[in-house]
């Protein structure tokens, strides 16, 4: 009985690895269109921080709404809050903010935002089903965000 050439069984472990990346990796998304979410600014106030959201939707769609569930850890990776966020209207290549407060929690304390999933995704024809694989995220600030 012959056996199989020891390579081939890494050549095969190597080549589904990288199918499984093709399948979870956001970058390859509908024609390189996305929805990118950055973490922009977080800024102290009185017994709150002011965090900034921005959305850029790099898509020819437009949007009536998208909405987000998002966590907030603290720096020992607890989580401090959670929050839902609204973005409306986006119209197609166009960039929208959200700002809010998280009460009762020090800017420097946040270590990462999370964006859970997303609770909203609505075109003037409806629900798009499309959002959560187009959407990207970034941040300027020290602290993490996740999607």
């Amino acid at each position: 009985m012959a056996q199989a050439p020891r390579w081939g069984v890494a050549t095969l472990l190597c080549m589904l690895a990288g199918i499984a990346f093709a399948q979870t990796d956001k970058s390859n998304n509908l024609a390189g269109e996305e929805i990118h979410i950055e973490l922009n600014k977080l800024e102290p106030q009185d017994n709150a921080c002011r965090t900034y959201l921005v959305l850029y939707n790099r898509t020819k769609m437009e949007f009536d709404e998208i909405g987000l569930d998002v966590f907030i850890f603290d720096k020992d990776g607890v989580i401090a809050r959670r929050v839902a966020l609204t973005f409306r209207p986006i119209k197609p290549a166009k960039t929208r903010v959200v700002l809010f407060d998280i009460a009762n929690v020090r800017c420097e304390s946040i270590g990462r935002f999370l964006i859970n999933s997303v609770l909203s995704c609505k075109t003037p024809n409806g629900n798009a089903n499309a959002c959560t694989d187009m959407l990207t995220v970034s941040t300027r600030t020290g602290a993490e965000l996740a999607d």
